[in-house]
């Protein structure tokens, strides 16, 4: 064995409870390095980044499935109100489903049973559900209520089930969105709840 060689070798030898802990301590670092790194920036990222809501804060669908029959603007249908340059204007977007599926409260709010008696009106029995800033959520042509008026709603409380009641060619829901009493389109309100065409996501 060459003398350089050698020397190291016995270095090694008298100095090996020293190097086994340089080598621990070297693995440790290598193992748990780049999990501490993800940590600290993890833990950076979280001061910037927005928290999520609470389960019970983020809006529930309104059914659990649903196919679009018509969506929210100008229509065809000659008994629809005019709006703006349209003759025949849809107020909200219907989604059909099995007849009696649930209803629920899309946000959390005070519901109001409308008609109170009777299922009259062209919206036929429906529930307006008041979410407060003037934000209201309608759910129209209902069978069946499940809750009275006055009541507070959460999100994914059952409000009733669909139905064909008021102006109604079918079962379906009519799911309207009012901001300051005008109605706007729901799949730009809760584009988490609908796809680009209005389908369940």
């Amino acid at each position: 064995m060459p003398l350089p060689a050698l020397r190291i070798g016995l270095f090694a030898w008298d100095n090996r409870r020293s190097l086994g802990r340089v080598l621990v301590a070297a693995v440790a670092a290598v193992l748990v390095l780049p999990v501490t790194l993800g940590l600290l920036v993890a833990a950076a990222l979280a001061g910037s980044a927005p928290q999520v809501a609470p389960a019970g804060a983020r809006p529930a669908k309104p059914m659990i499935n649903w196919v679009v029959t018509q969506r929210y603007g100008c229509t065809g249908l000659g008994f629809e109100p005019p709006r703006g340059a349209c003759p025949h204007f849809h107020f909200g977007i219907d989604l059909a489903a099995p007849a009696g599926a649930p209803v629920v409260a899309v946000l959390a709010g005070q519901a109001e049973v409308f008609p109170p008696a009777g299922h009259g009106g062209g919206y036929g029995l429906h529930v307006v559900v008041h979410h407060g800033d003037g934000v209201e959520t309608m759910y129209a042509h209902l069978g069946g209520v499940a809750i009275s008026s006055g009541q507070q709603v959460s999100a994914g409380t059952v409000l009733g089930g669909e139905g064909s009641t008021g102006l109604s060619t079918g079962p379906h829901l009519h799911f309207e969105v009012r901001e300051a009493g005008i109605a706007v389109d729901p799949i730009s309100v809760f584009p988490g709840i609908f796809g680009p065409e209005g389908q369940a996501r």
